[in-house]
């Protein structure tokens, strides 16, 4: 394979990373690698223990292959990203089976590559991000029920196994908790068992701001909601910003790490365009931050069986004006929410109606017609829903079904891939590619002010800057140019012990995770091999010298924010049975 025009940023990032760890770092990093030995094994392979030796000579002989295969692991521009992929590269090459090269990609390059409709045949490894939720099966069912082959979402190598498939549905058609837990964790073991991929940490939520400058902020779990704090009644949160404010008076400045994708809810599929629409669209329900489902715009929800529910909407919502459309906004009915939900047909995002109101089997090739659910609009404001089964993480992900005016059909005048426009308390402002994303004040929102929240929105405008390196985002926030970022993992400490900064954490939904190629024609066709790679993954040491021990070594895919369906028991075993790092044996 050629290598990518950044190789030599690569290089250089890679170099970078072993001078900040040091000598000691770097060779407990690596364990067995070029960078240091732990002297198991018999001195082959690069000091592999024998079993993981045989492991690997045993895959490699089952999947056809000659060593050392010349391979490709790819990423985007995250910079801890890259240092933990160079990490897993250097293992990898200091045996005698893998000769790998590292590239990475702008991220809109980079995720069109991942979730192309021929991701399958791609032979690189994929080093990626997922931000999941409150219930399991947002950690499970996209990434590995063969019903979410890329394009229909996620699933990016086509893994299939009917075992598997069954235990996920399984855990989405029983209602009782204890029996939920049951059967999820039957699924993360198969799925670890299986090895697709490899579950490398689970991260964590960090915002740091300007104490000065911003009060009240809140952080959000689930790094797609991250700028919920900004002002979201539903969940009873909202934000101030100050007289020393980066901006002019009641101006938020804050910070993306990567450019806006896209802002049509149906073709989102990165983190950050979810983020820079999530105060712009709104769904009928939320989960605030403590994960309790809430009424956003639905005023009541009635269930009136196991599969049937009834919602009543909020009265006198206003969808966003539009000039460029000349669009002049107008209420919202039970109309739109219908033909919201059924716009999600047969797009990149369908599983976020599709996992509850069913998606019909069709012939390889074609899409379905219709949702096998059915909605009945019984009046301006009601809304009857009936599901073909049941689907007990309903009230978590129906809001998941974000609503958009009628006019952005077909042959409609909306094109929300050109300008957001939905009943959220910020409208879309300004956008520059690469540089910056503003939204203001929503004057005719609904919220009222009954509640703990404001019912003006004490933030006039949000304005985001593009800063995609962490430590130019850090040097923008020291520099009082932006109130609030993401720091770099290793700044965390630093800014927690200056008086200027406010951190704030929580635990993430989500996982980082290394993805295998095992549907293309390359060794990882062979579980033998996917297993013995998970050895080669020093997760502690990634967890310490990458993330400066912000976060947890990750070995099966259910977060810790789910904490019903999953512990830290339970993970550690996954990790010792399967996934232990043979450099600490």
């Amino acid at each position: 394979m050629a290598r990518n025009d950044s190789q030599d940023n690569v290089n250089q990032n890679r170099r970078r990373l072993l001078q900040a760890m040091g000598a000691a770092g770097a060779a407990g990093l690596a364990g067995c690698s070029g960078l240091g030995g732990n002297g198991n094994g018999n001195g082959d392979g690069g000091g592999l223990p024998d079993d993981l030796q045989q492991q690997l000579s045993d895959g490699f002989e089952e999947a056809g292959f000659e060593t050392p295969w010349e391979g490709e692991i790819i990423t985007n521009e995250n910079p801890e990203r890259v240092q933990w992929a160079q990490v897993i590269q250097e293992e990898l090459n200091a045996t005698e089976f893998f000769d790998i090269e590292l590239n990475q990609f702008e991220w809109t390059t980079y995720v069109g590559r991942v979730l192309a409709e021929d991701s399958a045949e791609d032979e690189a490894l994929v080093c990626l991000g997922w931000s999941a939720g409150w219930d399991p099966d947002a950690y499970i069912r996209n990434l590995f029920h063969s019903d979410q082959h890329t394009p229909a979402c996620c699933n990016v190598n086509h893994f299939t196994d009917e075992e598997i498939d069954n235990l996920i549905d399984d855990g989405t058609s029983t209602t009782d908790i204890d029996e939920r837990a049951g059967i999820y964790e039957d699924a993360q073991e198969a799925i670890v068992q299986a090895s697709p991929m490899s579950f490398v940490r689970y991260g964590e939520e960090i915002d740091a701001f300007r104490s000065a400058a911003v009060e009240g902020w809140q952080t959000y779990p689930i790094n797609g909601g991250k700028y919920y704090s900004v002002y979201a009644p539903w969940a009873g949160v909202h934000a101030e910003v100050t007289g020393d404010n980066a901006g002019e008076e009641g101006e938020l400045i804050a910070t993306f790490s990567a450019d806006v994708a896209n802002t049509d809810p149906t073709e989102q599929n990165d983190t950050t365009s979810t983020m820079s629409t999530n105060l712009v669209y709104e769904g009928l329900m939320g989960v605030d931050y403590d994960g309790e489902p809430q009424m956003v715009l639905a005023e009541d929800l009635e269930q009136v069986s196991d599969t049937e529910y009834v919602f009543t909407l909020r009265e006198g919502v206003q969808f966003h004006p539009s000039e460029e459309f000349d669009f002049d906004g107008r209420e919202m009915t039970a109309e739109d929410v219908k033909f919201s939900w059924e716009r999600y047909l047969g797009t990149t995002r369908e599983a976020d109606v599709g996992d509850w109101l069913g998606v019909p089997d069709t012939p390889e090739g074609e899409s379905a017609d219709s949702f096998e659910g059915t909605l009945t609009v019984e009046d301006d404001y009601t809304l009857r829903v009936e599901l073909p089964e049941v689907y007990a993480p309903f009230q978590f992900t129906v809001g998941d079904g974000l609503i958009v005016p009628r006019e952005a059909g077909e042959d409609g005048p909306l094109d929300l891939s050109t300008e957001p426009i939905g009943t959220g308390p910020y409208r879309f402002d300004d956008y520059d590619p690469d540089e910056l994303w503003r939204l203001s004040a929503f004057d005719d929102h609904w919220y009222d002010g009954s509640g703990d929240v404001p019912a003006d929105q004490p933030i006039e405008t949000a304005t985001f800057r593009i800063i995609t390196e962490s430590s130019a985002r850090e040097a923008a926030l020291r520099g009082g140019d932006v109130d609030l970022a993401q720091p770099p993992q290793g700044s965390v400490s630093a800014l927690q012990e200056e008086s200027d900064f406010t951190v704030t954490s929580r635990i993430a939904g989500g996982f980082d995770m290394f993805i295998y190629p095992m549907n293309a024609e390359t060794p990882f066709q062979s579980q033998d091999v996917r297993l013995a790679v998970n050895r080669l993954i020093n997760r502690p040491g990634i967890v310490s010298a990458v993330y400066d021990g912000i976060g947890t070594p990750a070995y099966s895919p259910i977060s810790p924010l789910a904490g019903s369906f999953t512990s830290e028991e339970f993970n550690q075993r996954m990790g010792d049975e399967y996934s232990r790092y043979y450099g600490a044996e």
